[in-house]
């Protein structure tokens, strides 16, 4: 399989419900070599993905740089006083086969069965609680907590590839799944205004529209309210390319053209005002002076059909000490949203 298709594979065993997803292609990843050792480093710690498998490749007889090819998380969003991911479902894809039946080996497992299908059931240690795991092919793992409701969870057992999660996620889902790492997040119909991480732009309840500060990507130019967004990072030998990308509804191809055209004629692309919406994007994930500027002289904005895309690209050398921490976003704690 292509790597979307790995992705599009690995997400078809996501929840139904779930809103969020991320993935990273750990293989790819591998081949760059000075952004990969402080990811790695990031993923040691107490509730990195490397500690959640540890029982697994404990089990398997190997390291988790040996047998994790690609890692697709998703669940759905709860927004409170911190915005997490309720019940957590992680898809692993392996770089090679291996024997489902040593699941059995992983510490204090206890085998189940439900619909034909065996299960694996055991205590992932304090940050992860009870996990339930299975493999749905000798390439694939599932882990879903045991808290999660008998249907929900044999429901992950055959992929749903029509009135599932990929469905739900559109044209959205397909274009970020093209990245080496990359996170989405869909509305669930009663949200109005922007979705996922475009939703930190839109402005407080009484606030001023014209308000600069919160501006948001989609606020600008008359195409408003998205159906969902995401982004993605692309990994070459010579610069990173990234992309953040704005899912409308149906019939709006012609808005999000214009839109195209309103950005080529903003101040953004003129590099003449650093909008409000630029600030609160870069604080969060860049951070650092000259790599903004880098990222806001190459930003290309292009339209593909019901997704508004805007493109950038940064040299390798200028993103490497920064990206680390921004790629460890996409690999969220439990019960966190990334």
């Amino acid at each position: 399989l292509g790597r979307q298709g790995a992705a599009v594979e690995m997400m078809a065993h996501l929840p139904a419900d779930a809103d969020t997803a991320w993935g990273t292609n750990y293989t790819q990843f591998q081949k760059y070599k000075e952004f990969y050792k402080d990811f790695d480093k990031l993923q040691d710690g107490p509730a990195g993905l490397k500690k959640r498998l540890e029982p697994i490749t404990k089990a398997l007889k190997t390291e988790f740089n040996d047998f994790v090819d690609y890692a697709v998380g998703g669940g759905k969003t709860v927004v409170g006083d911190e915005t997490r991911v309720d019940q957590r479902v992680d898809v692993v894809r392996s770089k090679k086969e291996f024997d489902p039946a040593q699941l059995k080996d992983i510490a204090g497992a206890k085998s189940q069965s439900a619909d034909g299908t065996t299960y694996y059931e055991a205590n992932f240690g304090p940050a992860f609680g009870v996990v339930r795991v299975f493999a749905p092919t000798n390439r694939l793992i599932v882990l879903a907590p045991a808290s999660m409701p008998a249907g929900k969870f044999t429901a992950l057992f055959k992929p749903a590839k029509e009135g599932g999660f990929i469905e739900k996620s559109g044209t959205l889902g397909k274009r970020c799944a093209r990245g080496n790492q990359w996170c989405f997040t869909v509305a669930d119909g009663k949200r109005k205004g922007n979705v996922g991480f475009l939703a930190a732009f839109d402005p407080p309840t009484g606030a001023d529209p014209k308000d600069t500060r919160y501006q948001g990507l989609t606020r600008d130019y008359k195409v408003q309210g998205t159906r969902g967004s995401g982004y993605r990072f692309n990994m070459g030998a010579r610069e990173v390319k990234f992309e953040v990308v704005c899912w409308y509804a149906a019939g709006t191809e012609d808005q999000i053209s214009e839109h195209v055209k309103a950005w080529n004629k903003s101040d953004m692309i003129d590099k003449e005002e650093i909008p409000g919406w630029w600030k609160t994007f870069t604080n969060a994930y860049i951070g650092e002076a000259k790599l903004d500027r880098q990222l806001r002289s190459n930003l290309d904005p292009t339209a593909a059909g019901d997704l508004f895309v805007m493109r950038t690209a940064a040299n390798v050398e200028q993103v490497k000490e920064k990206m680390s921490a921004t790629f460890s976003k996409f690999n969220p704690a439990p019960g966190t949203a990334p």
